[in-house]
């Protein structure tokens, strides 16, 4: 049995580089098996996890080794963790490295007897290929709106033969046999050993159609959002119309794009960071841009990090100015803040 902690940070992965002491924290007792899906990054990392729990510490060049980690300028003087000294970090220690998520996702279809098909589908959700009973997508998360996010899976013309999840809740349990679809809980059925991804599904997908629960999925309908009764935003995040004023429409760029989806889909009851915000988006750009991953004649795609209000502005009368969807956001805590849309989006399906 693998702790559901491994699968869950797998999938919190995308967009995250960290030094290899910070992935460890991420990954906790089953770090030893992440370690091998790690791929350096060539430069330093920007932190490192406080030794006694406080802020994470700046990665910056200097000391005796050739960077040290320091205190953040943020420390909080109420915290009760423990100053610490600026801490020595040889290259390696300090480096930056990303999570290779399609290997292991590569070898979790490969004890499935799929061909690699790993494609990210957003929430937490990530379609790993088809067997005969249907398309298979593996959800590696743990969120409380779980049975919200997996509808998408039945909404699709393609039957969905089973899910792959971290962790079987009561929740997603009686969603998935609803729906006659296999429930496959991965820390049950599968191992992540230092070495290897070893287990089976058990055919699962066998039982819940022996059931005869399976029903007929209906052909997905178009969707729109409405935020707050003032905004429009067409189902493909392309396009911000303004219902109760003349705001011009906003047509979106492919990253703002992927901004407005993670806001939308993510942030509308539970709120995000800034940082976690980019984080999804980009590996959402990344998954339905691929060539953005080329770079060519050392230009980036893929705009720098920066909090949600620099690609929320807009160009108005020679000026450019936050977009009023802007103000539908409520922004809560310092240090990080967290954004949420406070439960005013509404799905609405075409007629």
């Amino acid at each position: 049995m693998t702790n559901p902690r491994f699968w869950t940070g797998a999938g919190e992965s995308p967009g995250k580089a960290a030094c290899l002491a910070q992935w460890a924290q991420h990954f906790g007792e089953d770090a030893g098996a992440a370690m091998r899906f790690l791929r350096a990054e060539g430069k330093h990392a920007g932190l490192y996890p406080h030794p006694r729990g406080g802020p994470p510490m700046n990665i910056v060049p200097g000391g005796r080794k050739g960077f040290q980690a320091v205190s953040c300028d943020e420390w909080d003087d109420d915290s009760d963790a423990e100053y610490v000294p600026p801490i020595d970090l040889t290259f390696e220690e300090a480096q930056a490295h990303t999570f290779d998520l399609s290997s292991l996702g590569d070898e979790l279809c490969a004890c499935c007897g799929l061909g690699p098909e790993w494609a990210y589908e957003g929430d937490c959700l990530y379609r790993v290929g088809r067997c005969d009973k249907g398309d298979v997508y593996a959800f590696l998360g743990l969120s409380d709106d779980a049975p919200n996010l997996l509808h998408r899976v039945f909404e699709r013309n393609t039957p969905a033969g089973c899910v792959l999840v971290a962790y079987e809740t009561p929740a997603i349990r009686n969603c998935l046999e609803a729906a006659g679809v296999a429930c496959v809980p991965l820390c049950e059925c599968f191992t992540a050993d230092p070495d290897k991804i070893g287990g089976k599904c058990g055919e699962r997908c066998k039982a819940a159609w022996k059931t005869g629960t399976k029903k007929t999925q209906p052909p997905r309908k178009a969707v729109h959002y409405v935020v707050g009764g003032r905004f429009r935003i067409e189902g493909d995040f392309s396009k911000v119309t303004a219902l109760q004023s003349r705001e011009p429409v906003w047509g979106l760029q492919p990253f703002t794009r992927m901004i407005i989806k993670v806001l939308l889909l993510d942030c509308n009851r539970s709120g995000l960071t800034s940082d976690e915000i980019y984080s999804r988006a980009k590996a959402a750009f990344e998954a339905e841009y691929p060539e953005s991953l080329k770079r060519e004649k050392g230009q980036e795609m893929i705009p720098q990090r920066a909090s949600p209000i620099q690609f929320l502005r807009v160009q108005r009368d020679g000026h450019k100015r936050p977009h009023p969807l802007y103000d539908e956001l409520l922004i809560s805590g310092q240090k990080p803040a967290v954004y949420s849309f406070d439960g005013k989006v509404i799905q609405c399906e075409e007629e």
